[in-house]
């Protein structure tokens, strides 16, 4: 049975509802309130808020808890109070466990309740916990007074103002080496070098401030700057390379985001556009594509690609860690419990977490195709610049040509107006039914409908033509100014939708009438269109159907020969075929004779059962090309003889349509003296539906070869009394009846007109231009559109003798255009159709309580959205809402931390409640109002801390400092820690002269140690090798599931949720990592190979460099001493163990120094990299 957590401390007893209108008012302050107290408050008051609920708080307890209002005035049947109280149910009862209430007091609480509930105002409470110190509003304290006439840092007022009442005192100013060692780790993560060094301390020597603060400047312009602050915010975005989960499989783009890091940061970009676009940027107007890579700050969540999980189990997971996340990291609060049930400590509800829940529900995962690298970018624009050069000046060379090419056109236009088939216009003398009584007649033979009668959709139109025979009509639909959208149809939008042609004829001697039938219909523009066949049948739906300001024409084809069903190609019996490797075969006798139908195949088969194979209808284009119209694809029964194929569908074809066959089997075929084929051509891949091909670009096979194929073909027009127009006298009387879908969809303005050529359809036409320009050619020019003079001026500049070449190399030209590198990157997109959202019960998704919408907690500052639908960028702006008391103080103590080893508030992950309070309000304040003032600039504040006496003590500590402020909480030094495990990598590298200080890229893979893949799973682990490995350590790949032990070592998180401050262990693991590691050893090598080679016979100065380049200063004279014997205690044990040198100093190349003294000086290097001091920021 459903638990619901909805818990009372009561005592329960049934008893009947009464009623009680005559009753005695309750007091609720002497009756109610104790009882309350008594048997409530323990699980429902200011400590404890199970189920959500509170009832020590008027507002709180009238609002209800995670299942609802429990308290209804006036409603006692109806309130959860009564129900749970009154329960005999174990999981319903309250209280669960002690008395129950008696008799007396249900009856009082019922009576309560009935009454109106009245709480009064003496006794409404107040939250403490809105009384907490980080929910209030921020306010900018009031600097002291200063003791001095200089004008001191504000930092330092507001740390000595603290301090004075413990009696400490700030310590003194750090020495110059430790002051640019502590700036260089702090803001870069990489230690100065030995010529850094040495001009920091010549500078001191002349001005020291100048000197610290020009050092500030150059590290905060460095671009190590970015890659030191982005570790940190690597941490709290949960970066990994990997998946995490059970696969935990590699995320090969991930870096890009932690790339966009690295350059918001050395950019300064201020902290609410920071925010803006992690959270949101794909909602920001005009958003780059570098904004949209932003948001992969949260595609950094698990995800599970394992096969058959549930995805949206692990969507959900994903979301309710983004809530988390943001509001861990950017207020500081822990809202993770609300997931399941109100906070217990912070005002923050279970229904509000679904509220936050909401903004990140119609959010989705996204890859985006984004700039490749910036070196990859670089070239490519060389490269473009070059082809840009290179295309203006081809072009330039083409629009020189241009007037000239001018008249060309038009003479070469001309030329193909002489060379066009003879068509005589119907001269049109009635307008038969009444249908036309308004009928423009032109010039060009053309006719205009100006307007219908009786609403018939069907024209008949009586004329003659002067031929002696008719072989095709042809209906040409055009434009005219007059009609809507230019026409040619009456339609609003100039369309027109013809359904039917039918004609009769009559010559001069003849009284009768014959009917002109019509066996095959052609588009002369599209010739692939295969719904013209149904105008050949009048009563069909529409077969020509033309848009608005589109001119057309049809050529109808006038039977010669009666038609009937018949049963077209390959003529041979028993023929057979074994297959060949992918062949195309196109059939003597396979071009259809007229419009009609195929509904059937017959072929000889000796195939093998499931052999693959295709059927096509081939249409001829004007390109010289064939269209492929229709394509049945089938396997191969196993037979021996003639089968017969029945079509899914009958296929449509027309006159002059080809059939093929296609076959993917051995190369094995018969060869013989009959050749039934016309045409054989083999393949590398058959061509699919409505694909153009050119068959002149295969080669043709020469052997002669028997093969059987049939279509059964039915003619679309059948009529066995089809006769021939024959005139004596050279004149024809004409009545053509154009019937349309609707009499709104009639021509507006055509033109008829009828030849006697003998290939009028232009099937065997010979010339080489394509039969669609040749119709547009052949039409009048004020009766082209502009797309079709584009065409034809297009197709002339091709073959122009003058334009061409250059137009190809131009053509040429820009199949070499430089390709934009581009890269995928990982990021969160608005979701299209927005999900609903709703609570989800105890956390569990598959069980839906009721439906929230996007909404914030209400004891913070007030929520608005921008529109109607609120989305993640109101919530980034609400998050950086100056009103917010939160986002300010956590930023500004996360900056602090950075550069103090810990915060003003200890607990930065906890701003609330249960966090602990700030060491100095003040200070906090101040700083958090500073940020603001100065636009929310990271390093500006950065800067003012830095330049601050509190940042430039030293950090020894006083047994004085010990015993009053042992954490250093009021600041009267500095904090001396131990360096992350990358930077202590880093370190080693630097001081070693192997560091790559190559910035961001994809991450890379160091070795793993031996054993590791049987301790750990290895998914794709494949080494980098050469400089690579030698690059910063946050660059290192990260396997959620496969930490490298050195990392591991110094406390490195696992990027499973975010990190809002990393443990700082001490162990002496650590110190053997720092020994024998593979990167600390080679580094020992390479800083001990660079001492033995120094120039200088004297061991002092090579000490004295080995310490500069390590711990950044100079030795004292003890450690100078105790070096120094070191070594030459070392150079004597070598020289006694040559093989043991040897060994050390293997893979070192030898140059005027001696194996023996080359280990002295590597073990020197180990035993100085060891120091604590190295690992330290002190």
């Amino acid at each position: 049975m459903r638990t619901r957590f909805l818990i009372f401390a009561f005592s329960v007893t049934a008893m009947a509802t009464t009623g009680i209108s005559q009753e005695k008012t309750v007091d609720f302050a002497k009756e109610i309130y104790p009882l309350l107290a008594q048997r409530c408050f323990q699980c429902h008051g200011n400590k404890k808020h199970e189920g959500g609920l509170r009832l020590d708080l008027r507002a709180a307890a009238l609002r209800g808890g995670d299942s609802g209002k429990t308290i209804l005035p006036g409603k006692s049947a109806d309130s959860d109070l009564l129900k749970r109280i009154r329960s005999s149910d174990p999981d319903e009862q309250m209280p669960p466990k002690g008395k129950r209430l008696t008799t007396e007091e249900i009856s009082r609480l019922q009576r309560w309740l009935d009454q109106g509930a009245n709480w009064p105002d003496a006794l409404a409470g107040k939250d403490k916990s809105l009384e907490h110190w980080a929910f209030q509003t921020i306010q900018r304290p009031t600097l002291p007074a200063r003791s001095t006439a200089t004008t001191p840092n504000p930092i330092d007022l507001l740390v000595q103002s603290q301090l004075g009442p413990s009696g400490l005192q700030p310590a003194s100013l750090a020495s110059p080496t430790t002051l640019l060692r502590r700036l260089h780790l702090d803001l870069t993560g990489i230690p100065p070098g030995d010529a850094q060094i040495r001009q920091f301390l010549k500078a001191s020597n002349e001005d020291a401030d100048k000197a610290y603060q020009q050092a500030v400047e150059r590290l905060l312009e460095s671009s190590h700057f970015g890659e030191r602050w982005a570790m940190d915010w690597l941490d709290l975005g949960r970066y990994a390379d990997s998946d995490g989960y059970e696969k935990d499989l590699p995320r090969p783009h991930a870096w890009r985001w932690r790339n966009w890091l690295i350059d918001a940061i050395n950019r300064d970009l201020p902290f609410d556009q920071f925010t803006e676009q992690q959270l949101a940027g794909d909602l920001l107007p005009g958003a780059t594509e570098q904004v949209q890579l932003a948001t992969g700050f949260h595609r950094n969540t698990l995800t599970n690609r394992e096969g058959g999980v549930d995805q949206e189990e692990y969507r959900v997971k994903a979301v309710v860690d983004r809530i988390n996340t943001t509001l861990t990291v950017w207020m500081g609060l822990t809202v993770g419990c609300a997931e399941c049930h109100s906070h217990k400590y912070d005002p923050i509800s279970h229904h509000e977490f679904y509220g936050l829940y909401a903004f990140f529900n119609n959010a989705d995962e996204k890859d985006l195709a984004v700039s490749a690298a910036p070196p990859l970018m670089e070239k490519y624009q060389q490269q473009k610049d070059t082809y840009d050069a290179q295309l203006a000046k081809l072009q330039a060379m083409i629009d020189q040509q241009q007037p000239e090419l001018r008249k060309r056109f038009k003479s070469w236009q001309s030329s193909l107006q002489t060379d066009k088939a003879p068509w005589s216009p119907l001269k049109v003398v009635a307008a038969e039914k009444n249908n036309l009584p308004q009928l423009k007649h032109h010039p060009d033979g053309s006719l205009s409908v100006i307007k219908l009668k009786d609403g018939s959709p069907t024209l008949e139109l009586s004329g003659s033509v002067n031929l002696k025979t008719i072989t095709a009509l042809r209906l040409e639909a055009l434009l005219d100014e007059q009609l809507p959208n230019k026409g040619p149809g009456l339609a609003i939008d100039g369309s027109f939708s013809l359904s039917g042609i039918s004609a009769i004829f009559q010559d001069e001697k003849e009284a009768a009438s014959q009917p002109l039938v019509f066996d095959t219909v052609r588009d002369e523009i599209n010739v692939a269109n295969m719904a013209i066949n149904q105008v050949l049948n009048p009563g069909q739906p529409a077969g020509w159907q033309q848009a608005g300001g589109q001119p057309g024409s049809l050529v109808l084809g006038v039977a010669a020969t009666t038609g009937k069903q018949a049963w077209l190609g390959n003529p041979l019996q028993n023929g057979m075929q074994d297959g060949a490797t992918a062949m195309l075969n196109i059939y003597h006798g396979s071009p259809l004779p007229a419009a009609g139908t195929i509904d059937r195949f017959r072929f000889w088969s000796k195939a093998t059962g499931g052999a693959a194979s295709d059927l096509y209808l081939l249409r001829p284009t004007s390109k010289g090309t064939y269209h492929v119209v229709y394509k049945h694809s089938f396997k191969a029964s196993a037979s021996n003889g003639q089968v017969e194929l029945v079509l899914p569908q009958p296929w449509q074809g027309q006159r002059g349509d080809l059939l093929a066959h296609s076959g993917n089997g051995s190369a094995a075929y018969q060869v013989n003296a009959q050749s039934t084929d016309v045409l054989y051509y083999p393949l590398k891949s058959f061509p699919q539906k409505n694909q153009a091909f050119e068959l002149a670009a295969y080669p043709v096979f020469k052997q002669k070869r028997q093969y059987y194929l049939q279509a059964n073909f039915t003619p679309l027009v059948t009529t066995a009394t089809a006769r021939k127009p024959q005139s004596e006298t050279g004149k024809l009387s004409l009545t053509v009846k154009l019937q349309h879908t609707a009499a709104g969809k009639t021509l507006g303005r055509f033109r008829i007109s009828a030849t006697d050529t003998s290939d009028p359809l232009g099937i065997e036409s010979k010339s080489t231009v394509p039969r669609e320009l040749l119709a547009i050619a052949h039409t009048a020019t004020d009766q082209r559109n502009d797309k079709q003079q584009a065409r034809l001026l297009e197709y002339y500049q091709s073959i122009d003798p003058q334009t061409a070449p250059l137009r190809k190399q131009l053509v040429d030209l820009r199949k070499q255009a430089p390709k934009k590198p581009t890269a995928t990157a990982h990021v969160m997109q608005k979701r299209g159709s927005p999900r609903t959202t709703h609570i989800h019960v105890r956390g569990n998704f598959l069980e839906r309580g009721d439906e929230v919408t996007t909404h914030t907690p209400r004891f913070l500052h007030a929520f608005k959205a921008r529109g109607a639908q609120a989305d993640r960028l109101d919530l980034a702006r609400w998050i950086m809402d100056t009103k917010n008391p939160l986002t300010a103080r956590v930023a500004a103590n996360r900056i602090w931390a950075h550069l103090f080893g810990q915060g003003l508030v200890k607990t930065s992950e906890d701003f609330g409640t249960q966090g602990e309070t700030p060491a100095n309000p003040q200070l906090l304040d101040w700083l958090a109002s500073e940020l603001v003032a100065q636009g929310w600039s990271r390093k500006q504040l950065i800067r003012l801390i830095v330049s601050s006496h509190t940042y430039r003590q030293e950090s020894i500590e006083t047994d004085r400092q010990r015993e009053i402020d042992p954490e250093n909480l009021l600041l009267s030094r500095q904090n001396r820690f131990r360096l992350q495990g990358e930077l202590v990598r880093d370190s080693y590298l630097a001081a070693a002269g192997l560091l790559n200080r190559t910035i961001g890229g994809p991450s890379f893979r160091p070795p793993l140690p031996a054993g590791t893949a049987e301790i750990q799973f290895v998914n794709k682990w494949v080494a980098d090798k050469g400089d690579q490995l030698l690059r910063r350590g946050m660059y290192i790949h990260l396997q959620r599931n496969l930490l490298l032990p050195m990392l591991l070592t110094f406390d490195q998180p696992d990027s499973i949720v975010t990190c809002t401050r990393r443990e700082r262990s001490n162990t002496p693991l650590q110190a053997l990592t720092q020994l024998n590691a593979p990167t600390f050893v080679e580094s020992a090598k390479a800083l001990g190979l660079r001492l033995a080679q120094t120039p200088s016979a004297n061991p002092q100065e090579r000490i004295r460099l080995a310490y500069r380049l390590t711990v950044c200063r100079e030795p004292t004279d003890f450690e100078l001493a105790r070096v120094i014997q070191l070594q030459q205690e070392l150079l004597e044990l070598y020289r006694k163990d040559p093989k043991s040198a040897g060994q050390l100093v293997a893979g070192l190349k030898l140059e005027n120094v001696a194996a023996e003294e080359l280990a002295s000086w590597i073990s020197i290097a180990r035993t100085i990299l060891n120091l604590d001091e190295m690992i330290t920021r002190e």
